[in-house]
């Protein structure tokens, strides 16, 4: 994202996840001429013509939203890696007894925390944690919030992945093992290098679009190669699903609107 900007990645992930069985908290927190767009357009976001986004959304939240449910009763924090205008602290009754840390570019912290200024959410904490992950040491970050690297955490790494280039997603691995005690889970959301089921051409489009915004995609990686990487910092695979397998479970009639190629890994620290 562009300094001292907004997000508009996160503006439109947010549109996207404004359905009332998914998310009925995301317009709250979206600017308001965004808001009313969005009223407006209906389902613009669902239609062919947007590639599938507003389904593929809807089902990655979902999809991630199912690992926080299915949580080990042991585990006490939930960190949000580039939590953008992500609700869960708001709107998932799971989260009450958990202490949830949302990390994200300094310039959406400060936005998001006006947006909550007077309001109260679900989590038994919420805890503002800004970051540069290209720049700044998210371990570092996480401990002066008062993170505990010895008690279970879930850590929610979606949509953000596709955005780090090889060295700063390692460096975030490293972070990420090193805060995460045993019986930790990572919920990691990747894009493969071909990034959609129409085509190199499409591929190309996307990232031409993704440029433009200021937001480009630098960290398309493979199953395996993921996989490795948790799997040399500690952490044993639990599964791997990809947007045809959300919609068998959560929304059949979806499917066919897929196109980009996004997965979940779930991972746990042993």
């Amino acid at each position: 994202m562009r300094a001292g900007h907004l997000s508009l990645t996160a503006l439109l992930v947010a549109a996207a996840r404004a359905h009332p069985d998914v998310d009925g908290e995301a317009l709250s927190l979206l600017p308001a001429w965004v808001a009313v767009l969005t009223r407006l357009a209906g389902g613009a976001l669902a239609s062919p013509l947007a590639l599938g986004f507003g389904a593929h959304i809807r089902l990655r939240t979902r999809a991630i939203d199912d690992v926080v449910r299915r949580l080990d009763a042991g585990t006490t924090q939930l960190v949000i890696l580039g939590a953008g205008l992500d609700s869960r602290a708001l709107r998932m009754p799971e989260v009450a007894r958990l202490r949830v840390f949302e990390v994200d570019h300094p310039a959406m912290q400060r936005y998001k925390k006006a947006r909550l200024a007077r309001r109260y959410g679900m989590a038994r904490e919420l805890g503002f944690v800004p970051v540069d992950f290209e720049r700044d040491e998210l371990g570092a970050a996480l401990e002066q919030a008062g993170h505990r690297a010895d008690e279970p955490t879930c850590f929610v790494w979606e949509g953000v992945t596709m955005y780090l280039g090889a060295a700063a997603r390692d460096k975030t691995l490293d972070a990420i093992a090193a805060r995460a005690a045993p019986g930790s889970v990572v919920a990691a959301t990747y894009v493969t290098p071909d990034l959609t089921r129409l085509g190199r051409l499409a591929g190309s489009a996307a990232h031409f679009v993704f440029r433009g915004i200021g937001e480009p995609l630098l960290g398309p990686v493979t199953t395996a190669d993921l996989a490795s990487s948790f799997s040399s910092r500690g952490f044993q695979f639990v599964s791997d699903e990809g947007a045809n397998r959300w919609a068998e479970r959560f929304e059949p009639r979806a499917r066919h609107l897929l196109v980009l190629h996004e997965r979940l890994m779930v991972t746990e620290r042993v």
